[in-house]
């Protein structure tokens, strides 16, 4: 089985949505036995170090919440977030903006393995990236998702050479 690692910053915002919407597109195609998805953060340690629980953090946390209950998805959200490591099984590594993949890159850089890292929007169509909305309004939240939700099966597709 070929896995594909999407990566933000916190793996709470843009990756578990884009590891569920990666993974439907599999299985929507019965290729989910030859394919599997996961996601992560590169920034999961240094947040989870901190004690106080910012105001950008509670927006994030009531943003994610609407959207998923929007999407109808509450159910199947990962609880808690996973910090990015090295792993010689992945195939195919989505960053979801520039500064993600560049620390993807660093984490990489040291081992004898290297799958395939691409911020995920320039694979996709050549445009940048996917806006973090850290901390900002719930209609930037939702744009970012949407974003993610339209360019992964491009980037999909492309991966698995359809």
């Amino acid at each position: 089985m070929k896995l594909i690692e999407c990566i933000d910053i916190g793996n709470y915002g843009r990756s578990p949505l884009a590891e569920i919407f990666a993974s439907d597109y599999f299985r929507q195609r019965n290729l989910d036995t030859e394919w599997a998805v996961i996601s992560s953060g590169v920034g999961v340690d240094e947040i989870n170090s901190r004690s106080e629980v910012s105001l950008e953090g509670n927006i994030e946390i009531a943003n994610r919440q609407r959207l998923l209950l929007e999407l109808g998805l509450t159910d199947r959200i990962k609880v808690f977030p996973e910090q990015t490591v090295a792993r010689p099984d992945v195939f195919a590594i989505l960053c979801l903006d520039k500064r993600t993949y560049r620390k993807v890159l660093g984490i990489y850089r040291e081992t004898w393995y290297c799958p395939t890292i691409c911020v995920m929007s320039n694979f996709a169509n050549g445009t940048n990236e996917v806006p973090n909305s850290f901390g900002k309004s719930f209609e930037d939240y939702k744009r970012s998702i949407e974003q993610v939700a339209f360019e992964l099966p491009l980037v999909l597709r492309k991966i698995i050479g359809e």
